[in-house]
């Protein structure tokens, strides 16, 4: 009975504001959507991706398996990445099962009720025809459908960066409650992306200038203080968790650092670019290279700070390509182009291999581009009505141009790029309509010169599909299918010629026992990278298989100089002095191996080694 009464009350409510007509148009809408995401996730359920996590998806997914499947809620260490989206998966594995597919579904439902959101925020920001159009462009735009399937925190993000920009159109009781509720949502959104936290010191600086405005002091002070404490009330407990597992400030996560020298270094091009001085994939946050290099152990924060420091120092050095860089990703940003962080990423070789809902004529950032620089130089020139649009769009720039630039990173965006679009189109069909043509003349110059320079200013990457193809090859490898694995290497080395994919290939090769062709792509590999130690040590193995022992001790050696902490090269150097006899340097690796390793099941085989060798030694005698 209170259910039907609860359900009766919030009927009477959306009927109070939207007429019957509105209410169909939305559920039309909303169901479309959702048959556009459930397709999509169910083509695409058996692709070697979904199958097979890899990057970002995989960390959120082992550390929710973590959770999950050993209680692990507090963790152990200080958040690297964003920690909701990892939270959110253990909790369906918990409460359910463990099932991408399930969580698929999940986004699927999620994304399509982000549509309702962008239709109200649209709504309440601009009008209805706005904001009928902004709900289209949301069910049929490209990236919410494919992030929907992908095991990653984007579909989330967008729906809670709906709500907060929802949040802000809302009518509040008092200014000081109004504060609050955003400050919260704003926190909320922040654990999904920390660096949206500008658009928190810039809400901040907002208040103040009210603050001398209106000269209310104590009015302005309650307003300020209960915005800080809705941010704090949500990040402020992260902050805490995070002291205690790993007695270290890190105020929400600890991957700011090295995001931040990714996008500001010498080899920058203002996109996500793998770092080549060490191996990322086993050291994400740098923080062992940084400890290397440091001589020192690091906790989280001070590896951070590592980066950033290495980062300012190419700042300061180099002021000039600094700010070359800096304009460049301002450009990027508003380029058509998805710019995908890897080919496993990107819709367009979805569409190309897997699926066929990609392949319809939906909506891409490639038609809003233009309609949104037109919106937001028309709301520039209205900018008292719609600061706070302004205020989020360009922290929202600002937050994301500092580190760098990736279509996956501007989706949190699109809950307002989409309206913002949505109010340029209408507003140029308005004036046709009225053939009002002089108050759109100024916006269309505006806009044309800003395309020009962008396009003339930018420098675009080249985003080829080798990463897709490496992963396909790693999938392949781990599957034993080895003539698969090699076959997509050689792929992957057609798009771009890269180190990695080198070794990877050296490693098949090897396991085929065609050592000669391993030898030449290690070999290659350290052509390209005379700094990955991998190399060297896999190139080692090789010269130990077929017995050329000398050429195996220098790679090794190789390997221990590039790495000291290479625990591998000490026992196999060991196990080679050991075939050739020479038992006093065999015995003195296999004892560097044990002071070194942490390995507890291989130093039991490595001291029984040593017992033998020991024994061969007395029986000598």
């Amino acid at each position: 009975m209170v259910d039907m009464e609860i359900f009766t009350k919030l009927k009477s409510y959306w009927y109070s504001k939207f007429d019957n007509s509105e209410t169909k148009f939305l559920l039309w809408l909303v169901g479309i959507g959702l048959i556009l995401r459930l397709l999509f996730i169910i083509e695409t359920q058996h692709t070697p991706f979904v199958q097979n996590l890899f990057s970002d998806s995989k960390i959120y997914n082992n550390y929710a398996l973590d959770i999950s499947r050993n209680n692990n809620w507090l963790g152990d260490e200080a958040f690297f990445m964003a920690p909701v989206y990892p939270y959110f998966l253990a909790g369906v594995y918990k409460i359910f099962r463990e099932s991408s597919y399930l969580i698929r579904l999940l986004q699927a439902i999620i994304s399509s009720a982000t549509i309702l959101i962008i239709y109200l925020l649209a709504r309440n920001f601009f009008n209805k025809k706005v904001a009928q159009l902004s709900a289209i462009i949301a069910t049929f735009y490209s990236s919410f459908i494919f992030y929907s399937g992908l095991i990653l925190s984007e579909t989330l993000q967008i729906f809670f960066a709906a709500i907060f920009i929802y949040a802000l159109t809302l009518d509040y009781k008092s200014e000081s409650r109004r504060n609050l509720i955003i400050g919260i949502w704003l926190g909320i959104l922040a654990l999904f992306r920390a660096n949206i936290l500008i658009f928190g010191i810039a809400f901040l600086i907002y208040l103040l200038l009210q603050t001398r405005q209106h000269k209310n002091y104590r009015a302005s002070l309650i307003n300020i203080s209960q915005f800080v404490l809705g941010i704090l009330i949500v990040i402020l407990p992260v902050t805490i968790r995070n002291y205690i597992v790993s007695d270290d400030f890190v105020l929400l996560t600890s991957n700011g650092g090295i995001n931040f020298y990714i996008g500001n270094n010498e080899k920058s091009i203002g996109v996500f670019t793998t770092p080549t001085e060490f191996n990322f994939a086993t050291d994400m946050s740098g923080e062992k290279y940084a400890e290397k290099l440091s001589h020192r152990d690091l906790s989280p924060s001070e590896a951070s700070a590592y980066w950033v420091e290495q980062a300012f120092d190419f700042i300061k050095s180099k002021p000039d390509k600094a700010a070359y860089l800096f304009i460049n990703k301002f450009c990027l940003f508003f380029l058509p182009e998805e710019n995908p962080q890897s080919a496993m990423m990107d819709e367009d070789f979805y569409a190309e291999n897997y699926s066929k809902v990609l392949q319809l004529p939906l909506i891409r950032f490639s038609l809003l581009s233009v309609p949104f620089i037109f919106g937001l130089i028309l709301l520039i020139s209205e900018r008292k009505k719609h600061s706070i649009i302004l205020l989020f769009v360009f922290s929202y720039l600002f937050a994301s141009i500092i580190f760098f630039v990736n279509g996956r990173f501007r989706l949190a965006l699109l809950p307002l790029a989409i309206p913002v679009s949505a109010f340029a189109i209408e507003r140029i069909l308005r004036f046709i309509s009225d053939k009002n043509f002089s108050e759109i003349k100024k916006p269309i110059i505006f806009t044309s010169v800003i395309i020009v320079l962008i396009n003339l200013v930018s420098i675009k990457p080249n985003f080829t599909d080798y990463e897709a193809y490496l992963h396909l090859g790693d999938i392949a490898y781990e599957e034993d299918r080895l003539n698969d694995a090699i076959y997509y290497y050689n792929l992957s080395l057609v798009h771009q010629d890269n180190f990695m994919t080198f070794v990877n290939l050296g490693n098949a090769l090897a396991k085929k026992k065609e050592f000669k062709n391993a030898e030449i792509a290690f070999n290659k590999a350290i052509e390209r990278n005379p700094n990955y130690e991998l190399a060297y040590f896999n190139l080692a193995f090789v010269y130990t298989q077929i017995g050329n022992f000398d050429l195996a001790i220098k790679n090794y050696n190789k390997t221990i100089e590039l790495n000291p902490n290479f625990e591998g090269a000490y026992r196999n150097l060991g196990i080679v002095y050991y075939v050739m006899e020479k038992y006093d340097l065999a015995l003195e690796f296999f004892n560097e191996f044990l002071r070194i390793s942490n390995d507890d099941k291989t130093k039991e085989l490595v001291r029984k080694d040593i017992i033998n060798i020991q024994r061969m030694i007395e029986n000598k005698k």
